[in-house]
């Protein structure tokens, strides 16, 4: 089956990768680099697909999608991918001094985004 297929990304997701696996595992459809709108055509056997969207930046998930094509010759398929801003999160840790192990009582590490 051929598969037209329209991904819009939102600017905050890119750069990003987008791969196209059938339930298996095995790619169907590779592609580097996207941009905002992104216009792709390949074939396929499998009518079950999983369609992901992986940004470059690691602050940010990769987004799955998972459709079941219908038995047509030609599908036009039309999927957005949005990516919100990532949350904080506080994490616990125990410094200790690298010579004698004793604890440190307090500190504390500032995580930057570049």
């Amino acid at each position: 089956m051929k598969i037209n297929l329209r991904i819009s990304v939102n600017s905050v997701g890119l750069p990003a990768e987008f791969i196209v696996r059938d339930f298996s595992g095995n790619i169907v459809f590779y592609r580097k680099f996207i941009n905002s709108y992104n216009v792709f055509t390949f074939c396929s056997k499998s009518k079950d697909l999983i369609f992901t969207v992986r940004p470059y930046d690691a602050d940010y998930k990769e987004l799955s999608k998972f459709l079941r094509l219908p038995c047509l010759r030609c599908v036009c398929a039309y999927l957005d991918y949005s990516f919100t801003a990532p949350e904080v999160s506080l994490q616990n840790f125990t410094l200790t001094d690298s010579n004698y192990f004793f604890p440190i009582e307090s500190g504390v590490l500032y995580f930057t985004r570049s």
